[in-house]
């Protein structure tokens, strides 16, 4: 059984002023969430990411993630709930101070879960597990066969923070003893294309 089979990454952020409710993000913010997330990978798939103890390897099989407008719907939709609630397969992050801009509010929590892997550090086998306090949400960000991403973000005024952010994940990744991603040359567990060239950018394989 998968754990956590469909990740629903939280976070609310408190704040006073108004980000209004949004049924659709912006393209610019959009690009800002793909942008950030193929960042963060390829820094990991190139071996530039801490660890609690140091760095961890490079990885072989780290695909580019697209963002993806209907996993946004579904995120958004959640969102819209404006319930704050955590269980396995809600993530909740709460932060107490004040924003009002979009792209920051975004930026705040994509570097809040990546640093997990310092925070909590990684195993060495890279295995998903429900052993004590497991990094799920950077897993979940760096997890290699994870091809989309969608978020969305709602301002909620009846609650103590009342901005929510959602993103949702396709393929969810978190699977339960399977690894995060493949250890090993960068990039060597890529397809190749019809001319035998790896189809890899930035240490990220590639669908095109």
């Amino acid at each position: 059984m998968y754990f956590l089979s469909f990740l629903l990454i939280t976070v609310i952020i408190s704040q006073n002023n108004l980000i209004n409710p949004i049924n659709a993000l912006s393209a610019s913010v959009q690009q800002f969430i793909q942008d950030t997330h193929n960042w963060r990978r390829s820094q990991l798939a190139g071996g530039k990411t801490h660890n609690m103890t140091g760095f961890l390897p490079t990885a072989k099989n780290m695909w580019t993630i697209l963002y993806c407008p209907t996993c946004e719907a579904s995120a958004q939709a959640r969102s819209d709930m404006c319930l704050v609630a955590n269980n396995e397969t809600e993530i909740g992050c709460f932060l107490g101070w004040n924003e009002t801009y979009t792209v920051k509010a975004f930026k705040t929590c994509l570097d809040n879960w990546w640093t997990e892997a310092i925070e909590y550090g990684v195993p060495t086998n890279l295995i998903m597990t429900t052993t004590g306090r497991y990094p799920i949400r950077f897993s979940q960000m760096a997890w290699a066969n994870t091809l989309r991403v969608g978020c969305g973000i709602t301002y909620c005024p009846n609650s103590m923070y009342p901005t929510h952010v959602f993103c949702k994940y396709n393929l969810p990744g978190n699977n339960i003893n399977e690894k995060i991603y493949e250890p090993g040359p960068v990039c060597s567990g890529c397809p190749v294309d019809i001319n035998g060239q790896t189809k890899c950018q930035y240490g990220l394989c590639t669908e095109f």
